[in-house]
């Protein structure tokens, strides 16, 4: 996180003497609510894929249940 402060304080509005001030944290949290939304976004995607490659080729759930449950545990 302290890299992250130190990159994010180079925009000096949002610091004062290397530290966020109120601004600079208001704008993390958005920064961080904004990379949550993204992720959700990126796994909703990746299901509308499986489920349309199961579609199109003929898949069911049952039949990729074992290969979905070994992804997860990586």
């Amino acid at each position: 996180m302290e890299n992250f402060i130190t990159s994010f304080c180079k925009v000096k509005f949002l610091c004062y003497q290397g530290d966020p001030n109120w601004l600079g944290w208001a704008e993390m949290e958005a920064i961080q609510q904004q990379m949550v939304e993204a992720k959700k976004n990126e796994r909703a995607n990746a299901l509308k894929e499986v489920k349309r490659l199961c579609k199109e080729f003929g898949f069911t759930a049952g039949m990729l249940k074992g290969s979905l449950a070994e992804g997860r545990k990586k």
